[in-house]
């Protein structure tokens, strides 16, 4: 077997190709086959991803880019949300940008919602955008974003302390309601009397009664020495 090796080539030499094949004397057959050769350039690295971020509230969008890195012919773009091809509708595609060596980028831009059903059970999304050019094995960049907590499940993480105005209070247990200041309230002058008790209201009236009782004898000696 013959193998011929082409060099130097250039994406012009793109084209059809035949190859003949002659027998010697005395029949001199000739046998003659075609075919196509394809001059490509490769990407270098994986598609580039922009504008998407690893966390989301549920109810934002998400907007972002995927551009191929420079190749001839341009890559194919798709974009995928869980392994599922994403619509066309959520899809812009840009026109392609060319370089000095004749080689082609082309960028897609995603824009869509996010609900809990992009989540599932795993809870997160993984977003991937693949370039592909012919039969050749696609490039293709991954993304995985995670919810915020609260906005997933309408929930929010028990807090361990509850501030009032007059400073922080620790609730009793784990999973305790938060406990709840009563407003202040006026007491009447006879509500005070008889919420006051103990040793300190008790010395206050014994002072009052002796202080009365001795102004009562002093008045009794000032009488009769006037007589």
């Amino acid at each position: 077997m013959t193998v011929i090796t082409l060099t130097r080539l250039h994406f012009n030499s793109s084209g059809s190709y035949k190859c003949e094949v002659s027998t010697d004397r005395p029949n001199f057959e000739t046998v003659v086959r075609n075919g196509n050769m394809t001059v490509m350039a490769f990407p270098n690295d994986i598609p580039k991803i922009d504008g998407i971020h690893t966390w989301y509230n549920v109810g934002d969008y998400i907007s972002g880019n995927c551009t191929s890195m420079p190749s001839n012919p341009a890559a194919e773009l798709s974009w995928y949300i869980n392994q599922n091809k994403s619509d066309s509708w959520l899809l812009r595609k840009y026109p392609v940008m060319t370089t000095d060596e004749y080689l082609y980028s082309q960028a897609l831009g995603i824009h869509f919602q996010l609900d809990k059903s992009h989540f599932g059970n795993k809870s997160q999304l993984e977003l991937r955008c693949t370039a592909k050019i012919a039969d050749l094995p696609e490039w293709h960049r991954t993304v995985t974003i995670q919810p915020a907590y609260s906005r997933l499940t309408n929930e929010k993480p028990a807090p361990d302390r509850y501030r009032n105005n007059f400073g922080p209070l620790t609730p009793p247990g784990s999973g305790s309601a938060p406990m709840k200041l009563q407003p202040a309230r006026q007491l009447s002058s006879k509500q005070l009397t008889l919420k006051m008790k103990g040793s300190v209201t008790d010395a206050l009236m014994e002072n009052f009664r002796k202080h009365t009782l001795s102004s009562h004898r002093e008045y009794l000696k000032r009488s009769q020495s006037t007589k």
